[in-house]
């Protein structure tokens, strides 16, 4: 999970960090190319590109603080344990697969990019982009030597050493659930004072009054407008009309073959027919 959050964020020294780096040098090129008007427009795109990528990584962040670490949130999580060899086996092949392509990505370029020719029906020079990846194996080389360094460095430090607490656990004798951050926590900067206030969280409060006061209560309501109003709706609409389209999964491996088969077949066909018409 920890692999797939930094690759999908875009980091070194995984995949993704390589395919991002393409896509700002060819933003950034552009921009030099085309001077003022459509260059600014490009170096606009990086720097949004570039903030996307910062939100993306603060994300991921919380998504694997919140499911890895502190204390079980349900009786279900307090009982978790490893998937068997089978399921695991896949997402570690996976896993190895964003690395091997960072450490090979000057490789790679050149068959995607037969492949991004035959669609497009021209050729590309991918040359330059493969120029501009080849240090990108250096980096990730150097990048998971330090990762090991700093892993060994720390396991001769702590060795024979007993946790003095547990995670999150904020000097607590006996932390709970309730004490540990939670998604709203992660994003209270930025939901608090960056966002417009009708995008911020609605919450509600019953504060004790009396002497003999009542029991509290304090709620939030996190759903922005946006997806309460378009997302959710759009979304349940076209879910009801491609649920209609279940009959395609059937469930079976030969037919699976049969539905690549019949891709693979058609795609062929398109490139020959467009071929036999541009040649006419």
């Amino acid at each position: 999970m920890i692999v797939g959050s930094v690759a999908i964020a875009g980091l070194p020294p995984l995949n993704g960090f390589a395919s991002e780096w393409l896509v700002y040098l060819g933003l950034l090129d552009g921009g030099l190319e085309l001077g003022s008007g459509p260059g600014l427009l490009l170096f606009l795109v990086t720097a949004v590109l570039a903030t996307i990528g910062v939100l993306a990584t603060f994300c991921f962040v919380r998504l694997v603080g919140i499911c890895l670490l502190g204390q079980p949130r349900s009786e279900p999580a307090a009982h978790a344990h490893e998937s068997p060899l089978g399921m695991v086996a896949p997402l570690v092949l996976l896993a190895l697969g964003s690395v091997a392509m960072a450490l090979f990505a000057r490789h790679l370029v050149p068959m995607l990019g037969r492949v991004a020719g035959e669609v497009i029906g021209a050729p590309l020079d991918v040359a330059p982009a493969a120029s501009h990846l080849g240090g990108i194996a250096t980096i990730s080389i150097a990048v998971w030597i330090a990762i090991g360094a700093g892993a060994v460095l720390l396991r001769v430090l702590l060795r024979g050493r007993r946790a003095a607490d547990d995670t999150w656990g904020c000097g607590y004798v006996a932390p709970t659930a309730r004490m540990q951050y939670t998604g709203r926590s992660f994003t209270e900067i930025m939901g608090e004072h960056l966002l417009p206030p009708m995008f911020r969280a609605r919450v509600a409060v019953k504060a004790p009054r009396g002497i003999f006061a009542e029991p509290t209560r304090i709620s939030s309501d996190s759903t922005d407008p946006v997806t309460r109003s378009i997302y959710e709706p759009f979304l349940a609409t076209w879910a009801k009309r491609f649920a209609r389209l279940r009959w395609v999964q059937q469930g079976s491996l030969h037919v699976y073959i049969v539905y690549i088969l019949a891709a693979v077949t058609s795609a062929l066909a398109w490139t020959s027919l467009r071929r036999l018409w541009g040649g006419q």
